[in-house]
């Protein structure tokens, strides 16, 4: 039901009458409360239905005497899955023993919830009558309402369906216009109305739209007849039945944007807790772009300063294995890999040239990569430079050379060795950039205090 309909049927005490109910979605309503029960929970059940629904009297007498047989050998010990199965005709159920899953109060026509709710757990009814035909119900368990925790997403779920679920945006909206010192020129909304020209709801709202009288003020803001015209959405305005509820709406409309706006305008100066929010935003932005630009960035970006690096710390950087250093160029084929080993050695081609020369020549039939990779780490590098078995190829590139490589014991540069090496140079200049803010910032520490606190 209706949250305002469920709500006024509640609290109306039984036997008495409610007030009229005006927000109800269907209309205005008088609720006369008859009687309350204690909920009792949900039953788990499976029946068998003989239907007699438009039959006549000599056919529903014929079912009655077969739902009578089909309970003398229920009672007789007989299975009530497979009788279900090859004797209900209830379409929904039979094909699975006559199950109903779980259901509660109002779920079910009166004379089979009173049925089911009736008996204990495994209990068989004799039959019964309902507006569908004749039903035998077996109750399989009961179970009372759950806890809060239990219950807590099928409660969600009903709110949320429901104007429940827009209640404490209203509220709060309620809240903030009273805030703000919302005002409407009730007067003023009327005239509007009467300068309404056209033949049309359409054309008569379009007849305000350079209007600029004075509707309403949201605190320091105005909002003008034309204002809200132009704020109307033009398929609401087009298809508008009545001008002047879409009107009003677009007025109700206009004022909750014109509350949100200037309540995020103000946010930062009436609430500390945003205010303090944005202000640690901030400045951790701008903390992390510091961060980054003088020590993150710079230790990848700073070629010059990495190979300086390296070149002070070049004992650190060494390795238990040789290394093929160079270019292993892949072909589509043995034909175009040697025709591009004879172009290479017939041709000199600066390395920081070689991709653009070779993509020139063999399109998309070559590709190039530049290696620093050491024995046993990757079997095509193994095959080039280690005299290591030939691998499988690696998709289209099924012909492979090395080009300008060579064999190395130790890194010769910082790229040979990149990653180890910005990573070192960052923490220098994480260690560097801390020195200079300590310099810059001197830190007094309050010893007495200090030497309390171990106390």
């Amino acid at each position: 039901y209706p949250y305002p309909f469920e709500k006024t049927a509640w609290e109306t005490p039984v036997g008495e009458i409610s007030p009229v109910i005006e927000d109800a979605p269907f209309g205005f309503h008088i609720i006369r409360v008859e009687d309350e029960r204690p909920n009792p929970g949900k039953v788990e059940a499976r029946h068998i239905l003989k239907l007699t629904n438009g039959l006549s009297e000599e056919e529903g007498t014929a079912k009655k005497a077969q739902i009578d047989s089909i309970y003398n050998l229920l009672a007789s010990g007989g299975d009530f899955d497979a009788i279900a199965r090859a004797e209900s005709e209830d379409p929904g159920s039979a094909a699975n023993g006559g199950r109903l899953g779980w259901f509660g109060p109002g779920e079910m026509v009166k004379e089979f919830e009173d049925a089911a709710f009736g008996l204990k757990d495994g209990g068989i009814s004799a039959p019964f009558k309902t507006a569908y035909g004749y039903h035998i119900v077996q109750t399989l368990a009961h179970r009372g309402i759950g806890s809060l925790a239990e219950e807590s997403e099928r409660i969600k779920a009903a709110i949320s369906r429901d104007m429940r679920s827009v209640m404490p945006e209203t509220e709060r909206m309620a809240q903030l216009k009273a805030e703000l010192g919302v005002k409407i020129d009730s007067t003023g909304l009327m005239q509007a109305r009467s300068r309404m020209t056209g033949d049309s709801p359409a054309e008569q709202l379009r007849s305000l739209q350079a209007d600029n009288s004075l509707i309403a003020t949201v605190g320091n803001r105005t909002i003008s007849i034309g204002d809200v015209i132009n704020y109307i959405p033009s398929n609401v305005l087009e298809g508008a039945n009545d001008a002047f509820t879409v009107l009003n709406s677009g007025l109700e409309n206009k004022i909750n944007e014109t509350v949100v706006e200037e309540t995020r305008k103000n946010l930062a100066e009436n609430n500390s807790e945003y205010r303090n929010l944005t202000n640690e935003y901030r400045d951790g932005i701008l903390l992390f772009e510091i961060s980054n630009r003088n020590v993150w960035e710079r230790s990848t970006s700073d070629t010059e300063g990495l190979q300086k690096f390296f070149s002070a710390n070049r004992a650190k950087y060494t390795w238990d294995k040789p290394h093929y250093k160079g270019y292993v160029i892949f072909a589509t084929n043995d034909s175009i890999a040697g025709e591009a080993q004879k172009y290479l050695a017939a041709n000199q081609v600066e390395n920081d040239s070689l991709v653009s020369v070779m993509r020139a020549n063999y399109g998309r039939n070559i590709k190039i990569e530049k290696v620093v990779t050491g024995k046993g780490e990757n079997a095509i590098v193994d095959n080039v430079a280690f005299n290591g078995e030939r691998p499988e190829a690696p998709g289209r590139w099924t012909a492979w050379f090395g080009y300008a490589g060579r064999v190395i014991d130790t890194p010769e540069e910082a790229n040979d060795v990149r990653g180890a090496v910005a990573s070192d140079y960052q923490q220098q200049l994480e260690s560097e950039w801390i020195k200079a803010l300590r310099k810059k910032y001197k830190v007094k520490l309050n010893k007495k205090a200090l030497k309390a606190l171990g106390n």
